[in-house]
């Protein structure tokens, strides 16, 4: 399975999850909780082929889960959700800022698996794109 499909069915689940959820009257809970499971899932999937799973959806998606499962136990969590998310997110990028000055970085991760896959060459062969 090629690196972006994975990511392009998670962001397209997760919007249709969305919008769902805003049309239909739910429990309190329940639109977080699925969302944090989706993104948890596509993390999952990603670190199952190898490929390096994204810190904030993880981060993200572990907080959706809990405050889904809190809210359905009728339980007040005191945290704002928001700002934990923006905190997680801030991290994530200025510990990206320093993995990218060390030269790491997103087409590397593609480039060793495109590598692994096809026997050293950048991309697929023409016959399998």
């Amino acid at each position: 399975m090629r690196p972006y499909l994975i990511r392009r069915a998670m962001w397209g689940t997760l919007l249709i999850w969305i919008g769902v959820m805003m049309v239909v009257e739910e429990p309190a809970g329940v639109a977080s909780l699925g969302a944090g499971i989706i993104l948890l899932v596509g993390a999952l999937l990603r670190r199952a082929m190898g490929m390096q799973a994204g810190f904030v959806l993880t981060v993200a998606g572990a907080l959706l889960v809990f405050f889904g499962v809190s809210d359905l136990n009728g339980e007040d969590t005191s945290i704002p959700l928001f700002a934990v998310v923006l905190i997680a997110i801030g991290a994530f990028i200025i510990a990206r800022g320093i993995g990218y000055a060390r030269g790491g970085g997103p087409t590397i991760e593609i480039r060793r698996f495109y590598e692994t896959r096809y026997g050293g060459r950048h991309r697929p062969p023409d016959d399998q794109v």
